[in-house]
């Protein structure tokens, strides 16, 4: 994969990135990328980061191409499906779960404990370093979409209806103020 950054001098730099499943050497990665993302929720991000690269094949990462032996190879983006049947330690999961019904509407409580307690449920995480581009985005989730498709016919836990995305987003700084205002 190949990305092509505009910089504010009107060049070009180009960087090459490329595409593993996740594995165990990704671990500190992986758990770096979920702490951002789970800010201000109480999980035990080493559980959830193992969990996901246990997972591996619905699920990659993204590494710096051309990365010298012996080197350290960051990880700068992740993106995998978790059904939630794949939880083994459940009280990781009830504590994760607690920490989202506690940011809900009260309004919305309700639908989001049915998602959360069905067998057609997933986890869709997304993290990525914030100053890479969005491209790499839409090519994380090309790759989850074949992994998926492949692994449905193996294994029905994937077979999900439902999904509760992890991921950030950007919201214009007015429209920040404005809720904060309400």
């Amino acid at each position: 994969m190949q990305v092509d950054t505009p910089t504010d001098s009107e060049l070009t730099q180009v960087v090459e990135f490329e595409a593993f499943p996740p594995a165990d050497e990704d671990w500190s990665g992986v758990r770096a990328l979920l702490d951002s993302l789970f800010q201000g929720i109480s999980l035990d991000v080493g559980y959830f980061s193992q969990t996901l690269i246990d997972n591996y094949k619905v699920g990659t990462v993204i590494k710096g191409a051309d990365i010298e032996e012996g080197e350290d190879d960051p990880v700068f983006a992740v993106a995998s499906l978790l059904p939630l049947c794949l939880f083994k330690d459940r009280s990781k999961f009830e504590q994760l779960s607690s920490s989202l019904l506690a940011k809900c509407d009260p309004d919305e409580i309700a639908s989001v404990e049915k998602i959360l307690n069905s067998k057609d449920s997933a986890f869709l995480i997304n993290a990525k370093f914030s100053n890479l581009p969005l491209q790499i985005t839409a090519q994380l989730y090309k790759a989850l979409k074949m992994e998926l498709i492949t692994e449905r016919k193996e294994n029905p836990e994937y077979n999900v209806k439902n999904l509760i995305v992890f991921g950030k987003s950007y919201v214009e700084p007015e429209v920040r103020q404005n809720k904060k205002q309400n």
